[in-house]
């Protein structure tokens, strides 16, 4: 009679035990997370670039507007004869001066009455999520230097482009909750601006000169000269 082989005591059952199972979805967690770091940092860089893009589309809109307004740059804002701004430019805002160079009409609608997509206007951050841009929802999640080209009557001149001191260095639109960022009245130094550093802890920042650049918040807090010169106080 022919012998059969006895099973190995080395053997094993076949598949996996639980610590080699549960090894297996750490891997899988620790792997998960990694390509989801990845693809929200993706999204994050994508967002900014977009961003900055739409910066350097305001700073060829500014451009234009010099160029038909005997080279000065519209104010913050511009109240009418009974001081109170409208949604014409006389009597409007710095982004309704822009309008007619961004789109004119279809841009002044999405401001009057925002529709279901603001991030259309370039002054809409794609880093802001769709319940929370600014302006009622218009989608004007920038601000203009409100120190630099304040908010006046239509009666008193405007700021000049050659009189700008230090536009490589000075900041004319930047990422902001708010419409324009002003120095409080009193203040004995220029406070860091009310910028929103939204994109990986930093903001972006269009300059008088036409360039888009990055800043920090403990970059503005460690060079207080860089602050100045930002305000353009210096």
């Amino acid at each position: 009679m022919r012998a059969f082989p006895r099973p190995s005591t080395h053997s094993r059952a076949a598949g996996f035990t639980l610590t080699e199972l549960l090894v297996a979805v750490a891997i899988i967690g620790i792997l998960a997370t990694l390509i989801f770091s990845a693809v929200r940092s993706s999204n994050e860089k994508a967002q900014q670039i977009q961003c900055a893009g739409n910066l350097r589309t305001i700073s060829q809109a500014f451009v234009l507007f010099a160029a038909d307004n005997h080279g000065e740059y519209p104010r913050a804002a511009t109240p009418d004869d009974n001081g109170n701004p409208n949604w014409t430019y006389e009597g409007g805002f710095w982004f309704n001066a822009l309008g007619p160079y961004l789109g004119g009409h279809g841009f002044q609608q999405a401001l009057v009455t925002p529709g279901p997509h603001p991030q259309d206007i370039p002054f809409a951050c794609p880093a802001v999520p769709p319940d929370q841009h600014g302006w009622g929802g218009a989608g004007i999640d920038v601000a203009i230097n409100g120190y630099m080209l304040p908010s006046s009557a239509h009666t008193t001149p405007r700021v000049r482009v050659a009189n700008v001191q230090n536009p490589a260095s000075t900041f004319l639109v930047a990422d902001s909750t708010a419409w324009q960022v002003t120095i409080p009245a009193g203040s004995g130094s220029p406070p860091i601006p009310a910028f929103d550093f939204r994109h990986g802890g930093a903001a972006n920042v269009l300059f008088f000169d036409g360039h888009v650049g990055r800043v920090t918040n403990g970059e503005l807090k460690a060079n207080p000269a860089a602050l100045a010169k930002l305000w353009g106080t210096k």
